[in-house]
């Protein structure tokens, strides 16, 4: 009623639901279709369509290095630009989607392979210096994995210091 007051019109498409008590009003999913709530793939039963997530992401990040390699940044600059353009889209993605340590490894590989082809990282053996910054002689890259483990990390100490403050608080 209030779509019509207004004029607009309901999109059913992307009002699907996984509320099987709401199947009469919107489309429910079915076991295939996914559902995007924040950026992020659920299935019927709310749970995060990790390797789909995975590849979506990893798709993105491939086109944003061809976009950003395909500048004439210097070298300074297009490090810069990948971590803050490129790498930067994981940072919402990891703690959300259950990904192991193991993955992030692979993906930190896809990097350098993908690098390698555009010929920005020329010594593929060398990726200490890859990963080192560039005060240190390094090309100032940001590792997925590691920047994982560091946000993982600071988040589990916060939680940790937050629940000692709020239980001291209650008194329990």
């Amino acid at each position: 009623m209030f779509f019509a007051d207004i004029g607009l019109e309901r999109n059913l498409e992307k009002s699907a639901t996984n509320c099987t008590t709401l199947a009469n009003k919107e489309t429910i999913l079915d076991g295939i279709d996914g559902y995007q709530y924040l950026g992020v793939l659920e299935n019927k039963s709310n749970k995060i369509m990790k390797n789909e997530m995975i590849e979506k992401i990893s798709a993105e990040i491939k086109a944003r290095i061809k976009r950003l390699t395909s500048t004439k940044l210097n070298a300074v600059n297009l490090f810069k630009a990948l971590n803050e353009h490129a790498l930067s889209l994981y940072n919402y993605y990891i703690g959300l989607i259950d990904i192991e340590p193991d993955d992030f490894e692979v993906i930190d590989r896809e990097i350098r392979l993908q690098l390698n082809s555009y010929h920005i990282h020329l010594r593929p053996a060398n990726c200490q210096r890859l990963y080192l910054p560039r005060t240190y002689l390094g090309r100032g890259l940001e590792s997925i994995s590691m920047k994982s483990e560091r946000m993982l990390l600071e988040f589990y100490t916060d939680i940790k210091r937050k629940s000692v403050c709020c239980l001291s608080e209650k008194g329990w």
